[in-house]
């Protein structure tokens, strides 16, 4: 009908000046890191599947074999357990 818009991507604000000023701002922030970069988004505990210190100690391995001598970000969700992050930073 006339009133259907189809798209090819979930419709949002952004625009090319906007994404271009963030990646300068995030550019300044990973400045002082060494490359490359290795990111890792660590989910947590869910639907009964438990994310333990085990799981975190295998996180850390896997990616101290694949960050190359580069810098690993982190980023955690809602349901990372906060008190295994220590762990996880003195292994990395």
């Amino acid at each position: 009908g006339h009133n259907i818009i189809r798209t090819l991507l979930t419709p949002h604000s952004l625009t090319k000046e906007k994404l271009e000023k963030a990646a300068a701002e995030w550019k300044l922030q990973f400045s002082h890191l060494r490359k490359p970069f290795t990111a890792v988004i660590l989910g947590g505990t869910a639907k009964g599947i438990r994310f333990d210190a085990r799981d975190m100690q295998k996180i850390a391995e896997i990616a101290n074999q694949i960050g190359h001598g580069g810098s690993v970000l982190i980023t955690t969700s809602r349901r990372t357990d906060l008190s295994l992050l220590p762990m996880l930073e003195q292994s990395l």
